[in-house]
């Protein structure tokens, strides 16, 4: 009789343990993996069985919250670590932001004092922040 309880009681605690004791992973979300500086990040925890995290954004920003934002002001490359814990037992997840230079926007006109019905030609002087493909969107607010 005492083996049966002792097989039920185990039975027992394994079944209705806590899912926190018996998966723990490490893992979020972001709404931006890149940008122009400045670059705000608001990231949120999708860990299970976690009872405490550590955030560590890279970029000088540690964090105990469950659900963090990050901002990022110089470009480059930032590592994200989120370290979830439950008792002594504990797992990370990383990710890395990229940051890009913002580019700098300006123009002149070949000429400012006209008559009506008279033209000028607008001509870009900006710079993007990085190589590649550059649009524009010119508005004369008209």
């Amino acid at each position: 009789m005492k083996l049966y309880f002792k097989k039920f009681l185990l039975l027992f605690i394994l079944f209705f343990a806590p899912v926190s004791a018996r998966a723990l992973t490490s893992s979020f979300t972001y709404d931006y993996l890149s940008g122009c500086s400045p670059l705000v990040v608001h990231f949120t925890n999708t860990s299970t069985g976690a009872t405490s995290y550590f955030w560590d954004l890279g970029n000088g920003t540690t964090s105990t919250l469950t659900n963090v934002s990050g901002s990022y002001i110089t470009p480059g490359t930032y590592t994200v670590i989120l370290t979830s814990y439950n008792g002594s037992s504990s797992t990370t997840s990383t990710l890395t932001i990229t940051v890009f230079p913002s580019p700098t926007v300006s123009f002149y006109a070949s000429d400012t004092a006209f008559c009506p019905g008279s033209s000028t030609t607008f001509t870009s002087t900006s710079t993007p922040g990085v190589s590649g493909a550059v649009t524009y969107l010119w508005n004369f607010g008209d």
